[in-house]
């Protein structure tokens, strides 16, 4: 296994090439000479902290294949702890930092200072660059979670991989215009463990790309299944007995094979009577369909036997039909079916919101986003969701404040509130967003007139429309247990970036949600645009999270067992936001096209990570779904990771969207992570 790691920052325009002697521009970079004030530090480098937890800087021996290194540990998960030195640069001009360092797994018993939170997962060392101005009013405001004024991109520093042995991590950057310092600090944060860092970089030029070579296992060949989505008749709608059923199809590889096609209308396999092309299907009844509600699952392969995702929905003959959403623990089923929530919080995909394009909701549902969470909905609105054959949900966030009583409460959710318009066809769900917080948002716990008022809502939702469940996004987690009982489905939502490693989303949130509420289903909100940090720092784009950490915190949230995933991303869209909008929708169709195996798969073991100096910052889950394994792995760190996987008997995986497959079964096989990377793969 190669001990090099290689994170390369893409950069615009013409790059040099770093060249073999490049001078070091970090002085004593092999720490090993004093600083001739301070006995306990090396020359040119500082120790110190953020905050008023624990964390402990030393000077210590030995060093990497050397005399001495730095060293930060940390007590407890609010620890913040740095050495930091400065070095002379000249404006916008590409470096490359490198550094040597290891780390010591966290301290699984260490105590936290917020005992609802498990905060010991180790998340790995954290680099952090940015800039000194010799005018102090341009400098940016420093934060509780950095002393940086001017940072750097990326803001908050760069995750390196948890490594267990001592490892060479790399990273090209371009400073700022006017930049003639920078300001390196090598951090440990929020986690009960120790890094060691030695032989510190930085030199003109650009880090090659990684050299780590591809198993020779792998050959290309097409592994992007096709898609099926907008059905015909709109799913709950009232249709005519003579009503086609259609469908759209997307294959981008070998194209579809029309013989693979699967069409079932009421559990029957009518394939026979469809018209099928390369871009779809229409079925017309061979009779007229009777009063009542019908169903249809339709699917295909492509030319490669790549199978697509099963779209099933039902209409009515006769009558309009409502969604019934069944919260079971650990599942949720949709109209008698197994189902996982892909859901999007967006003012572009809120059709009551002044900022609405019709072609990003036609977009999201396109590619597998199947629920809207929206704030004030309208009767319009939901008609347009509806047709775009995308879920609507309803918040009655802001009539909680009035259910003082049940009557009260019947008046502000019901007559007056967004409950009006529960007999919509689209509607699949109320939805509150932190109804724990509806008296205030302290970290206290809950009041009893809160639970009242809770308790009241509940009272007259279930009385007016007993079939429609509650969904609760709760983050205040002190206020979770008691709040609970009222909601139906757990919505946990957690921001983690700039201030926390992405990796937090499970420790600090999921992990504790499922602790405290075990008899829930669990959706998780994840984070999909910064929250305006980055105009703190000057920055003329998004801050945090990178488009690739918000694939990467999708699937270590599926990684983590969720029963639903959203995107909380009020802002997004592809004018101001581009690179977040398509990682959007690239989320939503892996994550429709593994919804079999995420409902109704379950858990097994078959295959493990051999042993190595980065696995630690590698997460996955392995599904079985009838004769078929799923196995989701993403790196969840900066690093490029190369990786083995050991199986327990030979297999020949494909990994999905990717366009390559193993040329052979094998029982073992290397890969390679990139930075943030997902790999799903099958067999």
């Amino acid at each position: 296994m190669l001990s090099a790691l290689g994170a390369v920052v893409a950069l615009s325009g013409m790059c040099p090439i770093l060249a073999a002697g490049s001078p070091n521009l970090v002085a004593n970079g092999g720490l090993e000479t004093v600083d001739p004030k301070h006995t306990d530090r090396p020359r040119g480098f500082r120790p110190g902290r953020i905050g008023k937890s624990f964390s402990e800087m030393t000077w210590t021996s030995p060093g990497h294949d050397s005399r001495r290194c730095v060293s930060v540990r940390t007590k407890d998960s609010s620890g913040l702890g740095y050495w930091q030195t400065v070095v002379t640069v000249k404006p916008r001009t590409i470096y490359t930092i490198s550094l040597d360092y290891r780390a010591r797994a966290a301290d699984r018993r260490a105590k936290s200072d917020i005992p609802l939170f498990q905060r010991s997962r180790p998340g790995g060392p954290n680099l952090e660059l940015g800039m000194l101005t010799a005018d102090p009013t341009k400098a940016g405001r420093p934060t509780a979670w950095s002393d940086i004024g001017i940072a750097l991109d990326p803001v908050g520093g760069i995750y390196l991989p948890l490594a267990t042995r001592w490892s060479r991590f790399g990273h090209s950057f371009r400073t700022r215009a006017g930049q003639t310092r920078l300001v390196v600090k090598l951090r440990l944060c929020h986690y009960a463990q120790q890094v060691w860092f030695d032989n510190l970089s930085v030199v003109e030029g650009e880090l090659p790309a990684s050299t780590i070579a591809a198993d020779p296992l792998w050959v290309t060949g097409d592994s992007t299944p096709p898609s099926v989505f907008r059905p015909l008749p709109l799913p709950n709608t009232k249709a005519a007995r003579d009503a086609a059923i259609q469908v759209v199809f997307a294959e981008d590889g070998t194209g579809v094979d029309p013989t693979t096609a699967r069409v079932l209308l009421d559990g029957k396999d009518v394939t026979s009577r469809a018209v099928i092309n390369a871009t779809g299907l229409r079925l017309l009844p061979d009779r007229p369909l009777a009063d009542g509600p019908h169903r249809v699952s339709v699917s295909i392969a492509d030319r490669s036997g790549l199978r697509s995702n099963t779209l099933g929905w039902q209409f009515g003959v006769g009558r309009t039909l409502r969604n019934v959403l069944v919260a079971k623990i650990g599942s949720t089923r949709l109209n008698g079916e197994p189902f996982f929530p892909i859901g999007i919080y967006a003012y572009s995909c809120h059709p009551g919101d002044g900022r609405f394009r019709v072609d990003h909701l036609r977009q999201a549902a396109d590619a597998g986003f199947n629920i809207v969470f929206n704030t004030i909905e309208t009767r319009q609105g939901l008609d347009t969701e509806l047709a775009h054959g995308i879920m609507g949900t309803l918040n009655i966030s802001s009539g909680l404040k009035h259910c003082t009583d049940p009557a009260a409460a019947e008046a502000a959710l019901l007559k007056k509130g967004q409950g009006r318009l529960a007999d919509h066809p689209s509607v699949v769900a109320f939805w509150a967003d932190d109804p724990e917080n509806v008296e205030d948002s302290k970290g206290t716990p809950i009041s009893a007139t809160a639970i009242a008022k809770m308790r009241n809502a509940r009272l007259a939702l279930k009385k007016g429309f007993p079939r429609i469940p509650s969904v609760f996004a709760i983050s205040n987690l002190p206020r979770l247990k008691p709040a609970m009982p009222y909601g139906d489905i757990l919505l946990s939502y957690r921001y983690p970036v700039p201030q926390y490693h992405p990796m937090t989303i499970n420790s600090f949130t999921i992990g504790t949600c499922r602790r405290l509420v075990p008899d829930k289903p669990l959706w998780f909100l994840s984070q999909a645009v910064d929250l305006g940090y980055g105009a703190r720092f000057g920055l003329s784009r998004p801050m945090r999270p990178t488009p690739d950490e918000v694939r990467a915190m999708a699937f270590y949230s599926l990684a983590c067992g969720v029963h639903g995933y959203a995107l909380y991303a009020n802002f997004l869209n592809a004018r101001d936001f581009p690179d977040h909008w398509s990682t959007a929708l690239d989320v939503a169709r892996r994550v429709r096209h593994i919804t079999g195996p995420l409902t109704a798969g379950r858990d097994v073991g078959t295959v493990r990570l051999a042993p190595g100096p980065f696995t630690g910052s590698v997460f996955y889950r392995e599904l079985r779904h009838g004769d078929r394994h799923t196995l989701i792995a993403v790196n969840m760190s900066a690093g490029t990771l190369p990786v083995t996987w050991r199986f327990e008997k030979p297999v020949q995986a494909t990994v999905l969207f990717e366009d390559r497959r193993m040329a052979r079964p094998a029982d073992s096989v290397g890969d390679v992570f990139g930075p943030w990377s997902v790999h799903l793969y099958q067999w």
